[in-house]
């Protein structure tokens, strides 16, 4: 008899909590039918499945044809962490705009990069049950690894982004708990390795803040194949120098990712608390 793995049982111990979440997420995620699922099914069910966006803007580009099999297996990446946990906050950071955050699905904005197709699942962490109509805010850099903003910002000086809001968005989530955004693989900059900001409202009150990071696999084959981000030097940050993130809580807050039909798929679940009189841990 053939020994699961420890990211296999993982894998298993999701799916059925994703069951025991509600037959609607159940449903969405195309759950329906339990068969025995191996590593490859089990990651196609636990990646959204929300319409997936137009490619056919001249801004996004995907990998040329003849590495869409390497881009396949080096993007691919599952994450070995629990689901239902409490997400600690994560500083809010300098590039934060209000002002920016304007309530779409398509927040690339006319931004250049490789396409990617970004969905949360926000539940609350003692029952596992989804959120619904929380807010969701996102932000992160372009291709060139510059963050637009409306007003001067430490994060863009410098940089040609005035009264910009490219990369920047929010949308509520679903009967679910699924939120999805549109939008380009984020770039790297000095002194931080590549991540996406998010911070989640229910009634106008902030429940959680933090920011997610990419496996450095996933991160280091975008930067060195795709062509709108190999023409700029090696980043110097990763996350095993990065000052936020640090080996302790690295894959509590790692994204799993994969590439499909041109895009990267990028999808995290999120644990809040149910109450803001609860304490929120710091990451």
């Amino acid at each position: 008899m053939k020994k699961e793995s420890l990211s296999e049982r993982s894998l298993l111990d999701r799916r059925e909590m994703l069951l025991r979440g509600g037959k609607g997420f159940a449903a969405a995620l195309g759950l329906a039918a339990i068969g025995g699922p191996g590593r490859r099914d089990l990651l196609n069910l636990l990646l959204p499945r929300a319409p997936l966006p137009n490619l056919a803007g001249a801004h996004l580009i995907a990998f040329e044809p003849e590495l869409e099999a390497e881009a396949e297996a080096a993007l691919t990446y599952v994450p070995a962490v629990d689901t239902c946990v409490l997400t600690c906050g994560l500083t809010l950071g300098p590039c934060y705009s209000a002002a920016g955050a304007l309530t779409r699905r398509d927040i690339s904005a006319g931004a250049m990069g490789l396409p990617a197709h970004l969905a949360f699942r926000i539940i609350y962490a003692d029952t596992c049950q989804p959120v619904t109509n929380a807010t969701v805010d996102v932000w992160h850099t372009s291709a060139s690894g510059i963050y637009s903003a409306l007003t001067a910002q430490v994060c863009t000086t410098g940089a040609n982004v005035a009264n910009q809001t490219f990369c920047r968005g929010v949308q509520p989530t679903d009967s679910d708990g699924m939120v999805y955004f549109d939008t380009v693989y984020p770039g790297w900059y000095s002194s931080r390795t590549t991540h996406i900001h998010t911070t989640i409202r229910i009634n106008g009150t902030e429940y959680a803040t933090a920011q997610f990071p990419f496996a450095d696999r996933v991160s280091d084959f975008v930067y060195r194949k795709h062509p709108l981000y190999n023409t700029r030097s090696l980043r110097t940050t990763n996350n095993t120098n990065d000052g936020v993130f640090n080996s302790a809580n690295l894959q509590t807050y790692m994204f799993e990712t994969r590439y499909k039909d041109g895009q990267i798929q990028i999808f995290k679940t999120i644990g809040i608390r149910s109450s803001t009189s609860q304490s929120l841990c710091q990451g």
